[in-house]
């Protein structure tokens, strides 16, 4: 028979109302802690049961679980690894003493530059560098009678005569096809034959026979330019009054007009416009004189040669020039040395020599022009 509410027993009540707080905590309703409350007081006594632990259980499993945040890990600083600076090594007195002799390069046309240190000469240093003691003297302004080297100056040491004066104008190209002789050749310019002479060169004619020393000239001539392609450069003059072409001749890095002079196989003259170079040629033709080369052999100049000049201090003075003799020697040859102090040179329309002054220069014209039957 079914059992009313007054029925059910003190059990069956208890597990009611701790099923209903149950329920009510779950869902998070107030009333159902109420009714835990009451439950609790009404009913402790009837069910036996600890209804208070059971109502604790339910509110610890109700309540949320505190999750803590994951705890945060710096990460690692950075030390940078420290720099390593080379300690400066010092240089040793060889190294210093090398920087000071060894010539340096130099712009172009300039040459190498040089300190001049002590005991040196114009000759020792064209020995060491192989340089012409020629171009030495013309590059550095030194007088040529007696070349002064002060220790410690800076001088250049030129390789090629070009850089000295040759003109700044645009060389031609040609073919050489003839070597006339000692200062003429011909040859070819875009198939046309033309004819050259070297500026500021005269070596001995050989048409219409041959001078002393014109074949070897001719010899020297053709050692330098034959069959070869030269470079060709105007001073002033494009043609002169025998339809030939006044020219620096350049084969590779030698100065062609140079060469001849400085080697003793042509002397030096002057024709005007075309003067860019005298004072180079001047020089060359005094230090082969001086040195017997070429046609000068047998007429090295007395004393000691231009190229051992010794290293002086200080400049000295000029050597004395001896007193000019009005008297002209008997016969004025284009080699002739005479007593006059100095050397006059007759040579065609051109006079030539090694004068110190004007009044030699004037001397040597006059002598020239009574030689000359004037």
């Amino acid at each position: 028979m079914p059992q009313g509410p007054e029925q059910l027993g003190r059990r069956g009540w208890a597990a009611i109302i701790a099923a209903i707080a149950l329920v009510a905590c779950l869902v998070g309703f107030v009333g159902g802690s109420i009714l835990i409350s009451a439950g609790v007081s009404a009913y402790s006594g009837w069910t036996g049961i600890s209804v208070t632990q059971v109502a604790a259980k339910a509110v610890t499993v109700s309540g949320p679980t505190y999750t803590p945040y994951s705890t945060y890990t710096p990460l690692p600083t950075y030390t940078p690894q420290a720099t390593y600076t080379f300690a400066p090594t010092a240089l040793s007195p060889t190294d210093t003493a090398l920087a000071v002799i060894t010539p340096t390069s130099a712009p172009p046309g300039v040459g190498m530059l040089y300190v001049v240190q002590e005991g040196d000469t114009i000759q020792s240093l064209a020995d060491r560098f192989a340089v012409d003691v020629v171009l030495v003297i013309y590059a550095n302004g030194l007088d040529p009678t007696n070349p002064i080297l002060q220790v410690g100056s800076q001088i250049r040491l030129p390789t090629r005569a070009a850089d000295l004066c040759v003109p700044d104008n645009s060389p031609v190209q040609a073919t050489v096809i003839d070597v006339i002789d000692g200062d003429t050749i011909n040859v070819l310019v875009d198939g046309q034959p033309l004819a050259v002479r070297y500026i500021g060169a005269e070596a001995p004619a050989m048409d219409p026979v041959a001078e002393p020393f014109g074949p070897e000239a001719l010899n020297a001539n053709q050692e330098l330019v034959n069959d070869q392609v030269v470079a060709l450069v105007e001073d002033v003059t494009q043609t002169d009054a025998l339809d030939q072409l006044p020219r620096y001749v350049l084969a590779g890095d030698v100065l062609v007009n140079y060469e001849l002079v400085r080697l003793g196989w042509a002397d030096a003259v002057s024709a005007s416009p075309d003067t860019t170079c005298d004072e180079l040629f001047a020089l060359a033709a005094m230090q082969a004189h001086r040195e017997g080369l070429g046609m000068w052999v047998g007429q090295a100049a007395g004393g000691q040669p231009t190229g051992t000049a010794t290293l002086a201090a200080a400049p000295t003075a000029s050597p004395t020039v001896p007193p000019a003799v009005l008297a002209p020697p008997p016969t004025i040859a284009p080699t002739s040395t005479s007593s006059l102090g100095f050397n006059c040179n007759c040579r065609g329309r051109y006079v030539w020599g090694d004068f110190y002054n004007q009044t030699q220069a004037d001397l040597c014209q006059a002598i020239c022009e009574i030689a000359a039957g004037r």
